[in-house]
């Protein structure tokens, strides 16, 4: 409505505005298993409209075996971290709190979650570029990767997993964890 605020996620410069993705956000309230993706992983199950630009992760909230802590728990947690952290790192996100989804038409709710920025994953851009055989572009994108990693540990965060499978490229090429 106008005269709201918009709800925003700063990244380093970089600003995600839900007011100007209002109708991404909308159209991305409908998913359809059939033509969109729904991936389900051990944090969160994301949703992606394939003409979006954004994604939707909703996290999990089951227990995490010999912790008291939950996913959801660990998850918002690191988000938090790295928003604090990591910016200009990761991808640009908002969180998102008791948010309704359709899926095939049926509503299902987002306890919490966050609307992020649509990356590429790194694992695949590479493999496009050996395909290729763009050896500057693929060793260019190796050292950007490098670069997110030491600058993580200057900031102070160590990641667990520092596999290609966990980076992706945003739409201006940036690595981003």
């Amino acid at each position: 409505s106008e005269g709201e605020r918009p709800a925003v996620g700063h990244h380093e410069g970089r600003t995600l505005e839900l007011s100007g993705l209002s109708r991404q956000i909308n159209r991305a309230s409908f998913v359809s298993q059939r033509g969109d993706v729904i991936r389900e992983g051990t944090e969160a199950v994301v949703y992606q409209r394939r003409d979006l630009d954004v994604v939707i992760k909703a996290f999990r909230d089951d227990e995490i075996p010999g912790t008291d802590q939950t996913v959801l728990e660990r998850a918002v947690g690191g988000y938090r971290v790295s928003g604090e952290r990591l910016q200009g790192l990761i991808p640009s996100f908002v969180f998102v709190e008791d948010f309704t989804i359709r899926v095939d038409f049926r509503p299902r709710m987002i306890r919490a979650g966050v609307i992020q920025e649509r990356v590429k994953p790194l694992e695949e851009e590479l493999a496009r570029l050996v395909r290729g055989r763009d050896v500057e572009a693929l060793i260019a994108l190796i050292e950007q990767k490098a670069e997110v990693d030491k600058e993580t540990l200057r900031r102070g965060v160590f990641i667990q997993d520092p596999g290609f499978h966990n980076y992706g490229v945003t739409a201006d090429g940036r690595v981003v964890l």
